[in-house]
């Protein structure tokens, strides 16, 4: 009975592990067919009655469906900023170690983290992480499946000066509109500068080593989104990140290298939304003469002003803006 039940069990993991691939729908559709013929008991298929036809059918058709909806790429809410993760591990033992200390450590930072906008966190399976062999196909799968950024690449785990080390090799994608050369070389150059492609992590007390991997990566993550939203022309959304990350990095408890560049750097991206923010609202007013604009720029000037206080082009602004804010005042109360 045991041995039965090994069986069975074995039987039921290689199906569970090949439910994704079109041969397993198919055998599906098979053995439902001659378990349909066998409960109708029918040999030939022209005694089928009318209605066991019909319920054949729709049998066949819900089993296509459960395969297709359980096997489908999963997608992000419209309302929501796609966030993926798809890493090739060695084995389910990997596999799981992986998900429950560096995946789920991930996402939890990520919900946690208080953003205007709320991001949809997906893993994905094994079987779609294998299908990413390089940048490009990273990027199309990115692009169709409505996601902001994704993370790929694949863990071993190796003996390193005689300790055992899961080795992450990874590597990431991030969604932004066509830009124009310039930008795209510098992002390009900060991306690599900044992402890390390769985390060495112990086994020993690993758990930890994998909650700051995964701290550490979130951040890092955060700033390429908000830097990818910023010359793509989606201001409000990079100000949201970045005013998240100039927060956290203030008591931000892992220090190292990149985080010192990335604070700087998000620092003087901020700098760029507040002046850019300044200077299109001043000149929508100068468009329109409308002061619903000049009066939305003040605010955006003092938060400048606040966070580079020697901003020139800061100052240039606020001259202008006080300006026209003092002669629409007098405006009003002639």
């Amino acid at each position: 009975m045991e041995a039965f039940r090994d069986v069975v069990s074995d039987i039921y993991n290689q199906f569970k592990d090949k439910w994704h691939s079109t041969r397993t729908l198919l055998i599906l559709l098979i053995v439902a067919v001659l378990v349909l013929l066998r409960v109708f008991a029918v040999v030939d298929l022209n005694r089928f009655s009318r209605d066991e036809l019909i319920l054949s059918i729709l049998v066949l058709l819900a089993l296509y469906f459960v395969w297709y909806a359980t096997t489908r790429v999963q997608k992000p809410p419209k309302n929501k900023v796609g966030f993926g993760v798809a890493l090739v591990t060695e084995n389910k033992e990997q596999q799981a170690k992986i998900y429950h200390d560096f995946i789920v450590t991930l996402r939890d930072l990520l919900y946690k983290s208080r953003f205007r906008y709320q991001f949809a966190f997906i893993n994905y399976p094994q079987y779609f992480a294998e299908k990413l062999e390089s940048g490009d196909h990273a990027t199309q799968f990115l692009m169709n499946n409505n996601l902001r950024f994704l993370i790929y690449g694949r863990v071993r785990t190796r003996k390193l000066d005689d300790e055992e080390t899961h080795i992450l090799q990874l590597d990431g994608v991030v969604a932004h509109k066509d830009i124009g050369p310039e930008f795209q070389k510098q992002f390009s150059a900060e991306f690599s500068e900044l992402f890390p492609k390769r985390m060495e992590i112990m086994s020993q007390n690993d758990h930890l080593s994998f909650e700051f991997g995964a701290e550490f990566l979130r951040i890092v993550a955060m700033y390429i989104i908000s830097f990818a939203a910023l010359i793509s022309g989606d201001i409000n959304y990079s100000q949201d990140l970045l005013e998240a990350l100039n927060e956290e990095l203030k008591v931000f408890r892992l220090e190292n290298p990149t985080i010192v560049k990335i604070r700087a750097r998000g620092r003087q991206r901020l700098i760029d939304v507040y002046a850019i923010q300044s200077f299109s609202l001043m000149r929508n007013w100068e468009k329109t003469k409308d002061m619903k604009y000049a009066l939305e720029a003040g605010p955006a000037l003092d938060r400048l002003q606040r966070l580079d206080p020697g901003n020139y082009d800061g100052h240039i602004q606020r001259a202008l803006w006080l300006f026209v804010t003092k002669q629409g005042r007098s405006k009003e109360r002639a």
